[in-house]
């Protein structure tokens, strides 16, 4: 590249000086430090098992599939289509494999530049901070990726955007702080607006509200076939003998009675861990996570035969799991992923105090990071070994809690976080006081405002949706729901959060009913109505890709009226007050069975 550009300076006389910014916007040597610092970042990977270094990505890399409604898409498939102005959305479960896929189709894309001659610009969202989180995203890109602004102006590097030169690569989503997340996201789609012919492709934890983004084709990862997991394996630097009996323990059956489990890379890899140091295997996915922890913790040294790894602070492996536990709940409520080492030390000291057990703090960090491997360096700050470790412990610490406060204590953890397995955890290890101190109160508050509504009438309309969501957009052609907002506490996003735990809290079966799409006559409205707004003559003015009709719950109620929406607004309401009830029921139960266990024999 660097090489490239002199003669490329000569081309300003034959094109121009706008095509000749987006020429210098691809070729100028600020590029060429970026890339190198992109391979090195992408090129390696640290876990659980490579605890001591980097291992290279390519050598463990296990080629994923992506479902697309009724399709299968291959990973390479989907790094060949970025080359052409493409947008796709990354959604699976933690360990699913998206950080990994990620990197090796940047590096993909890399070490094909000769034949497309387009740049990927990679970047980890976890790193844009609250101080550019107002910024537009082309600037917040051209910070993060420019080594040497002065090489390059802001207007070269918009030339280039423009021209479709760069293939951007935005990597985990979930991780942007939830304060200004929504802030991003729309800078984002702004973005996909403003730059037809820049491809782009992000990656997420499942998240309804991002999945409904029109801007995106959404890919949800496929569970790994065994022949995948096999090789998943197969490719972990390990115990041979421990490696190669699993393999065939998983041939003989595991994998199929285990599915819903070893489909997956990560809890694959866990099990590894744990094979040979216990025979049961776990029907429970916070069974995994609590075995993975307890053999870090106790494990032998591979490179030592039985000589067994010593614990810097000495602490007895209940000690440690309740001061872990403390340190990753206040550091998930707060949404820190990555720490200075400044950092670390002060957030351990808080749980340490907050535990009331006297140890060094120093030693238990270095516990987390050298015996028992949760927590590891990258570069110059240190990140989870994996996130969903930071989400068990969180459920663990919320798991045992027992204050005056547990209530708030709870809701802070639960509010606000979408897409990752904490819900799920807490609910797998206590559903008792899952469903008696978080589900039920929510549910409780919003029926109180929801109940009495009429439904029929526009102003209960209104009270219902600014009960229960954000705008509504309406498909410009049909008048179908097409996608729904989710802002951060209100009931329809806490209604996603459980929707895997409880199938009728899946309120949008009933916004976007299959055997009826049309929830909207716009022309046989207009037709028989005087009640004809100017947005929705605009509407029927403009039916093409570019024009959404955005529903708002206070101005736009006196047309809703005339649809069936109030009709769907009741089959929801029927849902969640039937699983209220569900769950009360069951919490009436178990304390009636704590008082016969309390009662005289």
């Amino acid at each position: 590249m660097k090489a490239a550009s002199p003669p490329v300076s000569r081309l300003i006389g034959n094109v121009g000086k706008r095509r000749f910014d987006a020429i210098v916007a691809k070729y100028i040597n600020i590029f060429t430090d970026y890339l190198k610092t992109v391979r090195e970042k992408t090129s390696t990977i640290k876990n659980l098992v490579y605890k001591d270094q980097a291992v290279g990505i390519l050598n463990q890399y296990v080629h994923i599939e992506f479902g697309s409604k009724d399709s299968t898409i291959s990973d390479t498939d989907v790094s060949v289509s970025l080359r052409s102005p493409s947008r796709f959305l990354i959604s699976g479960t933690a360990g699913a494999g998206k950080t990994m896929f990620m990197k090796w189709c940047a590096l993909d894309i890399m070490n094909s530049m000769l034949n497309h001659q387009m740049i990927p610009l990679f970047l980890e969202l976890r790193d844009i901070d609250r101080s550019v989180s107002e910024s537009a995203f082309s600037e917040i890109l051209f910070t993060h990726t420019s080594s040497n602004r002065s090489s390059a102006s802001f207007g070269q590097f918009v030339a280039g955007l423009e021209a479709g030169m760069f293939i951007i690569m935005l990597d985990a989503v979930d991780e942007i702080n939830p304060e200004y997340r929504d802030r991003i996201i729309k800078s984002v789609r702004e973005f996909c607006r403003d730059f037809p012919l820049c491809p782009m492709i992000i990656s997420s934890r499942h998240d309804p509200r991002l999945e409904s983004m029109p801007e995106f084709s959404v890919l949800k990862t496929r569970p790994m076939k065994i022949g995948q997991i096999i090789e998943v394996i197969g490719k972990v630097d390990y115990d041979k003998e421990v490696r190669d009996k699993l393999i065939s323990e998983l041939k003989s059956g595991l994998y199929e009675r285990h599915k819903s489990f070893l489909s997956n890379p990560l809890l694959a890899t866990i099990m590894l861990l744990t094979y040979d140091q216990t025979a049961d295997i776990p029907n429970k996915v916070t069974l995994f996570y609590k075995q993975a922890f307890e053999t870090l913790y106790q494990r032998h040294d591979a490179a030592k035969g039985v000589y067994k790894r010593g614990h810097h602070a000495g602490l007895p492996l209940d000690e440690f799991e309740s001061i872990f536990s403390a340190f990753c709940y206040r550091t998930y409520i707060n949404s820190k992923y990555e720490f200075s080492e400044s950092e670390l030390l002060r957030f351990f000291r808080e749980a340490i105090k907050f535990c009331g057990i006297e140890s060094n703090t120093e030693f238990v960090v270095k516990d987390s990071i050298e015996s028992v491997c949760l927590i590891q360096p990258d570069g110059l700050v240190y990140i989870f070994s994996h996130r969903s470790f930071q989400e068990y412990f969180t459920a663990v610490f919320l798991s045992l809690y027992r204050g005056s406060d547990s209530a708030e204590v709870m809701q802070r953890a639960l509010n606000g976080h979408r897409g990752d397995n904490v819900i799920e955890m807490l609910h797998e290890i206590n559903p008792y006081l899952f469903e008696n101190s978080y589900i039920l109160p929510n549910i409780i508050k919003w029926i109180s405002k929801v109940e009495r509504l009429q439904l029929d009438t526009a102003s209960g309309i209104t009270k219902f949706l600014q009960a229960s969501f954000g705008d509504i957009e309406i498909n410009q052609a049909t008048g179908q729901i097409a996608s729904y907002h989710l802002p951060s506490g209100s009931f329809a996003a806490f209604c996603a959060k459980i929707e895997t735990i409880y199938p009728s809290s899946q309120i949008y079966r009933h916004l976007f009913i299959v055997d009826k799409p049309i929830f909207f006559d716009l022309d046989q409205f207009l037709e028989n109505n005087s009640l004809a707004f100017k947005k929705i003559k605009r509407w029927k003015e403009n039916r093409d890709e570019s024009f959404r009709l955005t529903i708002s719950p206070t101005t736009d109620s006196k047309w809703l009226v005339k649809s069936d929406f109030g009709a769907r607004l009741e089959m929801i309401r029927f849902d969640i007050i039937k699983l209220r009830d569900e769950i009360e029921l069951r919490i009436k139960n178990k304390n009636s069975s704590m008082k016969t266990l309390l009662g005289p024999i």
